[in-house]
């Protein structure tokens, strides 16, 4: 795997990037988003306000940045635990680290509803690796590009081709179907548990899998794919 070198500058600004992220996220824990004062988290940062608006044009953005350097380390752990070129197992492991993830009950629920609210997603930027290594200092890189995605459901199309190359799902199998039914269950469960155990995410994502796994491939035990 190639090493990646940074400038002095490079990385000065992806760590000014950073910490204004992790502040807004953690307000964003206790905190509504519209409620997220960008005076505040400067201050904290120890910024002003056009540099944040410099890096982050609009509010949404800071979620979008902070969603894709999350995306880029929970697939990476997930790749690194999963055998390789076992699809279903592989997005079964992602589900499973994005319940740990985003524990936090009412930032999970803020996003979501920033999400139903705008009718477009966030800008993509270019994501370094040392970027991730800052928000997610155990963070190791994978050593092909294969599976890496600015979002979510943009890995969910891609682990979805791969299964239907591999066998793991039939020909006919529609990635678009996958991918609709996946972040369905992803943002969906969330929601379902809201006003339960809402530590129970993970074992509903699980169960959630299981069923959709055997529906689409006509196995029974989706645990053992």
């Amino acid at each position: 795997m190639q090493t990646e070198e940074y400038s002095l500058r490079e990385k000065r600004t992806a760590r000014l990037k950073v910490a204004l992220m992790q502040t807004f996220i953690e307000k964003l824990k206790s905190s509504r988003f519209d409620d997220v004062s960008i005076r505040e988290v400067c201050r904290a940062a120890e910024v002003g306000e056009t540099t944040f608006y410099n890096h982050f044009p609009d509010k949404i953005d800071v979620i979008g940045y902070y969603l894709q350097i999350a995306t880029r380390n929970v697939i990476a752990r997930a790749v690194r635990k999963t055998p390789k070129g076992k699809m279903i197992p592989l997005i079964n492991g992602v589900f499973s680290l994005i319940a740990a993830e985003f524990g936090n009950a009412n930032m999970l629920y803020q996003i979501i509803s920033v999400f139903l609210m705008h009718k477009e997603m966030p800008r993509k930027v270019e994501i370094s690796s040392f970027e991730v290594k800052l928000a997610f200092p155990d963070y190791v890189d994978i050593d092909s590009d294969e599976m890496r995605s600015a979002y979510i459901d943009e890995f969910f199309a891609k682990a979805a081709a791969c299964a239907i190359k591999n066998g793991e799902l039939l020909p006919k199998t529609k990635v678009e179907d996958v991918v609709v039914t996946l972040m369905t269950i992803l943002s969906g469960t969330p929601i379902a548990v809201k006003f339960g155990d809402e530590g129970s995410r993970g074992y509903h994502y699980k169960r959630q899998l299981r069923a959709f796994w055997a529906d689409i491939t006509g196995k029974e035990n989706g645990d053992a794919l």
